[in-house]
C-alpha cells in the first residue's frame, strides 16, 4: 500500500506534537509500505512554490517552501501554491490513502484533490484547528471559547480579515496590517464595534463563514477521521460530526534516541521541568507564578522548547524572560527530540500547566516512558492520560496557588515522584501506532459523503 502523509510542519525544523508524532508514523509505516511525505516550510527566505525533494530517510520526503502571511486569512487554509505543489505530487506517484496531520497553512481543499486522484482520504483531529481559526478554542486574549460562530469567530480574527466592504485594494489593506501593532488596533476596533452593534448589526465576515462551510465539506468526504483522544471525538461530536466516523489513535512515541537514557539520579530537592512550546495558552505564566510560592531552595524549575509567537500577546515572551529570571527559573531553551530522553531523566517530575483544551500532549508519554510523575491540568484530554493521585497530579487550569500546592506535595514526599511515575500507563509505542493505522486504512469503510452535510 501507497500512503503520503500530509502536515503543516516537519522535524527538525519544528519538533510540535503534531509533526513529531506524524514523522514517527512515517519512519515505521516506511517499515512495510512505500510512503511519501508532504510538508511545508515558511521561513523567510523561502520561496513561494518552491519543492525540495529528500529521499534519504526511506520515504519521499516533498518540502513545499510557502512563506507565512501575517494578514492572509484565506490563504492561511486555501493556497494556491500549496495546492499546485499537491497536485504535482499526486501525479508523480499516485497514493492509495492519504493522511491529512494538518493542513495549516496548505489548503482545505487538498483532500478533494486527493478523492479526484483516485486515493481515499483520512484527516486527523490533532487540535480544534477545523472548529477554530486559532486552532485551540481559545479568542485573541487566550481565554478558552465554547465553539465556533460566525460572527464571535469574525471578531476574534478581525486582524486578518480585510474588510468585506472597502474601496481600498485587498492587497493595500494587508499590506498596511502586516505593520507591527496596526493589527492589534485594527481587531480592537472589530471588537468594539461587535461589542456595540450586537451579533445582529454586526454579522459575520463572508471569509469567515466560507471557511467554517469548507472545512465542513472537508471532513464531510473523509473516508475515516482519527482523534488522539476522546476529548477531541466529543468536541467535533457536538460540532456535528458523528462520533462513529472518528476513530480515537492515540499518538505514537518515539523520539528517535539511538540509545537508552541516562537512569535517574536521586536529588536532594525536587526536579521540576516543562517540555514544549511556549505560548501563553501552556501555561507557563502560571508555572512560574507557582514555582515562586514554594519555599526557597525546595525545588528547581527548567523550561525546555523554544517560544512561539503570539501576536495577541507581543509582549509575552519578555514577560516570561524577566519572570523567569526574578523566581530562578531556568530557561533551557529548544533541544532536539533525540535528547529529549536524557532530559526527561534529569527531573522527577513533568509540568503540564495547559490553560487550553489539550488533546493528547506528546509530553504525557514521554514522560511516562521516562518514569517521571506528571502534573498536568484537568481540562481537555488531559484526564484521559493523567490519573489524580495514581499516576499523577491533576490541578485546575490557570489556578497558580493549586498548583503551587501540587508541586509542594512533591516537594515534601521527595519519594512521591517516584512512586506516581513507577505507576504510569506505558505510552503507545511508534509501530504499535503504526500498525493500528495500516488497520484502520485497511479495514474502513467508505462513509456516505454527505453525512455531515446532511447532519
Amino acid at each position: 500500500m501507497h500512503v503520503a502523509l500530509v502536515s503543516h510542519a516537519w522535524p527538525p525544523a519544528s519538533i510540535g506534537g503534531v509533526e513529531v508524532a506524524t514523522a514517527a508514523l512515517a519512519r515505521w509505516l516506511s517499515r512495510s509500505e512505500q510512503v511519501s511525505v508532504l510538508t511545508r516550510e515558511a521561513s523567510p527566505a523561502s520561496v513561494p512554490g518552491r519543492v525540495r525533494r529528500d529521499d534519504s530517510q526511506g520515504f519521499r520526503l516533498w518540502t513545499v517552501e510557502l512563506p507565512r502571511d501575517p494578514a492572509g486569512f484565506v490563504r492561511s487554509f486555501a493556497d494556491p501554491d500549496a495546492e499546485r505543489a499537491f497536485g504535482a505530487f499526486l501525479a508523480e506517484d499516485p497514493p492509495d490513502w492519504v493522511v491529512f496531520a494538518h493542513l495549516l497553512g496548505l489548503s482545505v481543499d487538498l483532500p478533494a484533490m486527493a478523492r479526484a486522484a483516485g486515493a481515499r482520504v483520512a484527516i486527523a483531529l490533532h487540535d480544534y484547528w477545523f472548529l477554530c481559526p486559532r486552532g485551540q478554542l481559545v479568542d485573541a486574549d487566550g481565554r478558552r471559547c465554547p465553539g465556533p460562530e460566525a460572527t464571535a469567530c469574525s471578531a476574534c480574527v478581525a486582524e486578518s480579515l480585510v474588510p468585506a466592504e472597502s474601496p481600498v485594494p485587498a492587497s493595500l489593506l494587508r499590506a498596511v496590517r502586516a505593520v507591527p501593532g496596526v493589527a492589534r488596533v485594527a481587531a480592537a476596533a472589530w471588537r468594539r464595534g461587535a461589542s456595540s452593534l450586537g451579533a445582529a448589526g454586526w454579522g459575520a465576515h463572508p471569509d469567515v463563514v466560507y471557511r467554517e462551510r469548507a472545512f465542513l465539506r472537508a471532513l464531510s468526504e473523509a473516508d475515516l477521521l482519527l482523534a488522539p483522544s476522546r476529548h477531541a471525538r466529543a468536541r467535533y461530536s457536538a460540532w456535528g460530526v458523528p462520533a462513529e466516523r472518528i476513530a480515537v489513535l492515540p499518538n505514537p512515541v518515539d523520539s528517535g534516541a539511538t540509545e537508552d537514557p541516562p537512569p535517574r539520579v536521586p536529588s536532594p530537592r525536587l526536579r521540576l521541568g516543562y517540555f514544549g512550546q511556549i505560548l501563553p495558552t501552556k501555561g507557563i505564566e502560571v508555572l512560574i507564578d507557582a514555582y515562586s510560592r514554594l519555599p526557597e531552595g525546595q525545588a528547581s524549575l527548567s523550561i525546555h522548547g523554544p517560544f512561539v509567537p503570539f501576536p495577541a500577546d507581543p509582549g509575552f515572551e519578555i514577560r516570561v524572560r524577566r519572570r523567569a529570571t526574578r523566581a530562578g527559573v531556568a530557561l533551557a531553551g529548544p533541544y532536539p527530540p533525540s535528547r529529549a530522553p536524557a532530559l526527561l531523566a534529569s527531573v522527577d517530575a513533568v509540568v503540564v500547566p495547559s490553560t487550553w483544551e489539550e488533546n493528547a500532549p506528546l509530553v504525557v508519554g514521554e514522560a511516562r516512558r521516562s518514569g517521571a510523575a506528571v502534573v498536568a491540568t484537568e481540562i481537555g484530554g488531559l484526564p484521559e492520560v493523567v490519573r489524580d493521585g495514581v499516576d499523577g497530579l491533576l490541578v485546575p487550569p490557570g489556578d497558580p496557588v493549586a498548583l503551587a500546592a501540587a508541586l509542594e506535595r512533591l516537594a515534601v514526599d521527595l519519594g512521591l515522584a517516584g512512586r506516581l511515575g513507577a505507576r504510569g500507563r506505558p505510552p503507545e509505542p511508534a509501530p504499535l501506532a503504526a500498525a493500528a493505522l495500516l488497520a484502520l486504512l485497511r479495514g474502513v469503510d467508505t462513509p456516505d459523503p454527505h453525512a455531515l452535510a446532511s447532519g
